[in-house]
């Protein structure tokens, strides 16, 4: 009887051992450093997530300055409260560099990966390893007022037929702004602006013009312009868009942020910018517009390099969890139901190839969504891989600005060919 008593005691301690360690498991709690605008659709995701799995994650929202400076002084000095991040994808191999992202590469396999879009996948790669998912991506589409354009005179089926395999060309469109705005406004009176980007003067979008040349963001090292801005490529692109401001199809003294206004009251014919600009449109009650894929340079058909990119998940160096947190960032990037959730919620372009896939075949995917889709899938080109983004982002946007202003491009280039080999040597040292 004692035997049977001492048994009975030794499977109710290991039977209580099991429980326990249930227990503590389903008590598992995640803290996301994330941002605010989002929070509503993020609620609902991890509340999803939680139903599903017993893993709570608390979302800890911040502005979108905050955030990043928050992951800058909390996970940059070894903060263990924090387990996942949301991180701007430019930056993800400065922080791999500086340590404060977890390898992810053991919780990814090679099916998972090839579900993403490569690009995607090598911006949050760095030496070899992923740091970073994405949750989100951004494409580039060119829009275009139609009543302007019918109002000019101009044919819009060359426009409206062009597809990724037969593009209109940056001349072509820069040819039909020309001649539209001879006819629209002929002593520029009314302050109308043939062709321009959304983004004037800033790396995200201004770069695809020399990497549409077949140019590179920065060199392999990631730390030097040397062979990469003093090429014909960037020379090229330069020199092409300081022509396009000198002739007044493009703007001078715009800002970015003010750029969009012009086109949502009728004072632009073309203009390049993300895929979300339509959610804009409706807002500002414009309606009569349409849209194309991004133009090619003559003789480049097979070199369109897209910007793309967005937000991706990472996984904290100093997180007590990070096996969950992995498990979280795979749910959220790499399986149908959280990806469709996320764009039935968000609807910002999907990564996840299956939904892209399904949303490519639907006849109700806007087009302008689905000739993001493609160029996601085929000319997304990220932008630099460089631990040193905000010193390329601060030197490259003075190129583009200093450029749209008519400095000379010899120059323009020279300067900042040094400029940047001086604030990286930090890096070398």
């Amino acid at each position: 009887m004692k035997k049977l008593l001492s048994l009975a005691l030794v499977v109710m301690m290991l039977f209580g051992a099991v429980s326990f360690a249930s227990a503590e498991k389903e008590e598992v709690t995640l803290v996301i450093i994330s941002q605010a605008a989002w929070n509503d659709q993020m609620t609902e995701m991890v509340d999803l997530y939680y139903q599903e799995t017993g893993v709570r994650v608390v979302l800890e929202n911040y502005s979108f300055n905050d955030m990043l400076n928050t992951i800058e002084v909390k996970i940059g000095t070894g903060s263990e409260d924090y387990d996942i991040l949301m991180v701007d994808i430019p930056l993800v191999s400065s922080y791999a560099r500086r340590g404060m992202l977890a390898d992810l590469t053991p919780y990814f396999t090679e099916e998972d990966l090839a579900m993403l879009p490569s690009a995607a996948v090598t911006a949050s790669t760095y030496e070899g390893k992923l740091y970073a998912s994405p949750i989100c991506n951004s494409s580039q589409v060119m829009y275009f007022n139609t009543m302007l354009l019918e109002q000019a005179g101009v044919d819009l089926s060359e426009l409206q037929n062009a597809t990724a395999d037969n593009r209109v060309t940056w001349e072509r469109v820069a040819e039909i702004a020309e001649n539209a705005l001879q006819v629209l406004d002929p002593d520029h009176s009314l302050g109308i602006i043939g062709m321009d980007f959304q983004q004037v003067d800033r790396v995200y979008q201004m770069n695809q013009l020399p990497n549409s040349l077949g140019g590179l963001q920065v060199d392999e090292t990631g730390f030097s312009l040397d062979g990469v801005l003093n090429t014909d490529a960037w020379k090229t692109a330069l020199t092409w868009y300081q022509d396009m401001v000198k002739k007044g199809i493009c703007s001078r003294g715009i800002t970015a942020s003010e750029l969009p206004n012009y086109f949502y009251s009728d004072k632009l014919l073309f203009m390049i910018a993300t895929n979300e600009m339509p959610a804009n449109f409706v807002k500002k009650e414009m309606d009569h517009w349409d849209c194309m894929p991004s133009p090619c340079f003559e003789g480049y058909e097979d070199k369109v390099a897209t910007p793309t990119g967005s937000w991706h998940l990472g996984v904290s160096a100093y997180s007590k969890h990070e096996d969950e947190a992995a498990a979280f960032v795979k749910w959220m990037t790499c399986t149908e139901e959280a990806t469709e959730k996320f764009y039935e919620l968000r609807g910002m372009l999907p990564v996840y190839a299956t939904l892209l896939e399904k949303l490519a075949a639907d006849e109700n995917t806007p087009k302008n969504m689905k000739i993001a889709i493609s160029e996601s899938q085929n000319t997304a080109y990220p932008r630099a891989l460089t631990p040193a983004f905000n010193e390329y982002s601060s030197v490259i946007n003075a190129v583009w600005s200093d450029t749209r202003n008519g400095e000379d491009v010899d120059e323009t280039i020279e300067w900042a060919i040094e400029e940047f080999e001086a604030q990286t040597l930090k890096y070398k040292n």
